[in-house]
């Protein structure tokens, strides 16, 4: 009701200025033709005058208003443009680089797999760290052959090791099979870290068909 008070607010105060013009020249029409006297005459002829200036007034301002919103309403101020196309879609960028690689065994998480032929080398960059051995059976299948560790003290007269020349490497071919299907994996540790725990810890949870005791 509010609203529609407000949008014929114009039209409402319209009406009540023509009714007071009206008004004032009642008052003078009767002033004119009703009063013996020339006072009488003169009060209604002011009255008149009154009325039509007023009646003018009405006119100028409700001409002006229309003149206004006729045009603000042919350049669009009222009414803004209508939107019918189909909101444009959203573009994501895909470019994303692929996230890490991460498998578990037994509960710790391990950065890998890799595959073994381009990894086999052991610097010092990953000193201090566990190493799993993983047997790809098929797709997403994944069997740990072997755990190992590569202490800091392994890499302190070489500059690397190559795991391919190891004794071990003869066990991943025996339960493997085929080099093509040999992984590597890594679990970093910090130099707080007790190495031989967690590698004895991992080698109890998954027990490696590789397994040997360095005790």
């Amino acid at each position: 009701m509010a609203t529609t008070l407000i949008k014929n607010l114009p039209f409402i105060i319209l009406g009540i200025l023509l009714s007071l013009v009206f008004i004032v020249s009642l008052i003078g029409i009767y002033y004119y033709f009703f009063s013996k006297e020339v006072e009488g005459k003169k009060k209604g002829i002011k009255f008149l005058f009154y009325s039509l200036y007023g009646l003018l007034g009405i006119f100028i301002i409700s001409f002006t208003s229309f003149l206004t919103t006729y045009f603000l309403k042919k350049q669009g101020m009222f009414n803004p443009p209508i939107i019918t196309e189909e909101a444009p879609p959203l573009i994501i960028d895909t470019n994303f680089p692929p996230p890490p690689k991460v498998i578990k065994i037994g509960k710790f998480y391990f950065s890998g797999p890799y595959i073994l032929e381009r990894s086999y080398v052991i610097t010092k960059s990953v000193q201090n760290s566990i190493y799993a051995i993983i047997c790809k059976k098929e797709e997403n299948d994944y069997q740990t052959i072997y755990i190992g560790k590569v202490e800091n003290e392994d890499l302190k007269d070489k500059q690397a090791i190559n795991l391919l020349k190891t004794e071990e490497y003869k066990c991943w071919l025996e339960k493997c099979g085929n080099q093509k299907n040999l992984f590597i994996a890594f679990l970093y540790l910090n130099e707080s870290e007790s190495i031989e725990e967690k590698w004895q810890e991992i080698n109890s949870q998954v027990k490696p068909a590789c397994f040997i005791n360095a005790d």
